[in-house]
């Protein structure tokens, strides 16, 4: 799908997916694969939205960053709350098994979203499962089986921050739109430029720190341009999903939710 172009609000079927009426449904009533591509559909909308000049000096840390960078601190809120959201999915759970299932779905979750290309999702979904609280839970992990934590281990591999997140860097130099890139890394990069460059060289504008930073946001925008297209949209899926409840990003809560579970 090609007619929308990056910078736009997201489209009426996200609108209207907020105003039908549906009944609520467990996240895991859906296939993985399903999950995965309308969470695509509805990160990238997100992404999209974003304006080179919100990359500007550290837009989105000041203290005015609702005004200058609103859609970067949309995204930054979508991915603590979705991570936030993983974590509580186990920890909301009382029966051992369940639990066990449902680090089982957020696994093969994962995958499909890798293989869509949603690497701010899988990201979203190691961030929740490797949350101290979830950690700990050493009985409920002793439940899932070496296939599936190998698969769990190379999805926290791939977007791992060794080398200054090495490898997912490389596989976005390789990926062909569309994609859902993290966009941390991208901050990251943006902040180290700023902060690394003067804004002046002998009394004359520094022209390095102009093209590092032009770099860094046209490749932003060209993964914006190529929107991910979405063929059966299920209304009832994506209002669950733009509707996640916001989760107490409070790491002593989680850890007397986790507590109560495996003392």
């Amino acid at each position: 799908m090609m007619g929308l172009t990056a910078f736009e609000d997201p489209p009426d079927l996200i609108l209207l997916a907020m105003e039908t009426e549906t009944e609520t449904e467990s996240i895991f009533s859906f296939q993985e694969s399903e999950i995965a591509s309308h969470l695509m559909y509805f990160e990238h909308n997100l992404f999209r939205c974003i304006t080179p000049n919100e990359f500007l000096r550290g837009a989105w840390t000041g203290q005015d960053k609702n005004q200058k960078a609103k859609n970067i601190i949309d995204m930054i809120d979508h991915f603590n709350k979705v991570s936030n959201w993983v974590s509580m999915l186990i920890l909301n759970e009382q029966k051992l098994e369940s639990r066990r299932q449902i680090i089982n779905d957020l696994i093969s979750l994962g995958e499909c979203c890798q293989q869509i290309q949603n690497f701010n999702a899988i990201k979203e979904i190691v961030s929740g499962l490797f949350n101290p609280a979830i950690s700990r839970l050493k009985v409920t992990w002793q439940g899932i089986s070496t296939s599936k934590m190998n698969k769990l281990k190379a999805l926290q591999k791939l977007v791992g921050e060794d080398k200054g997140y090495e490898m997912l860097r490389v596989k976005l130099s390789e990926v062909q739109p569309p994609c859902m890139p993290f966009l941390g890394i991208y901050l990251q990069d943006l902040s180290a430029a700023d902060e690394g460059y003067p804004d002046y060289v002998d009394g004359k504008i520094n022209f390095e720190k102009c093209k590092k930073i032009a770099h860094i946001s046209l490749e932003v925008i060209t993964f914006q341009k190529v929107v991910p297209e979405l063929k059966s949209p299920n209304m009832s899926l994506l209002k669950l999903l733009a509707t996640i409840p916001p989760s107490p990003n409070d790491l002593t809560i989680a850890l007397s939710l986790s507590r109560k579970l495996e003392p």
